[in-house]
């Protein structure tokens, strides 16, 4: 899915589907999940632990975390579409308007974003941790509620939360470049 969507995004830019501000926001989207990816993968166990023995038959460790911030790219662009077409025919039923709250820090584009962040994250982690990964509940790392035998820590939404409002302020800026690259 990860290597899917890095192709067809660069498809998309050269066929000017979608505009070279868009591709810059799916590539600072990956940059965000990077972050974290990375932390979990430098840390390890003590942080974070697959539990799927096919995940590590099938990618390497060391692609993992890339293959997951493409993802987390990949979910940051999808939920800044959906925003707009939220905003462009259920809210303010005229593009120039939503153009503008997608490219001048609206504060109800930053609430629909942390919005789709947290609901997307309670999906992903009720999908798939305790499958594929598990949090390590520590002092640090605290569980919000558990669901059996899995145990569903804080870290993971504050990481949303996080990369929403960084998000949010660099799709804004980056949103209005028309022909950068």
């Amino acid at each position: 899915m990860a290597i899917g969507a890095l192709i067809a995004s660069v498809c998309l830019l050269s066929a000017n589907i979608i505009s070279p501000g868009m591709w810059l926001c799916f590539t600072a989207g990956i940059a965000i999940g990077s972050v974290w990816e990375n932390i979990h993968a430098v840390i390890g166990d003590d942080c974070l632990s697959l539990v799927n023995a096919e995940v590590r038959n099938w990618i390497p460790p060391w692609l993992y975390p890339i293959l997951h911030a493409i993802a987390d790219g990949l979910v940051m662009v999808s939920g800044l579409g959906l925003i707009w077409i939220l905003f462009r025919y259920f809210i303010d039923k005229d593009s120039m308007k939503t153009w503008t709250r997608m490219t001048n820090y609206d504060p109800w584009i930053l609430l629909a974003f942390l919005i789709f962040a947290l609901f997307q994250e309670l999906i992903v982690e009720l999908i798939f941790n305790g499958r594929f990964w598990k949090y390590k509940v520590s002092t640090a790392n605290p569980a919000l509620f558990k669901i059996g035998d899995v145990e569903y820590t804080i870290w993971p939404f504050i990481e949303w939360i996080i990369a929403s409002v960084l998000f949010w302020g660099i799709s804004s800026f980056l949103l209005p470049m028309q022909r950068v690259l």
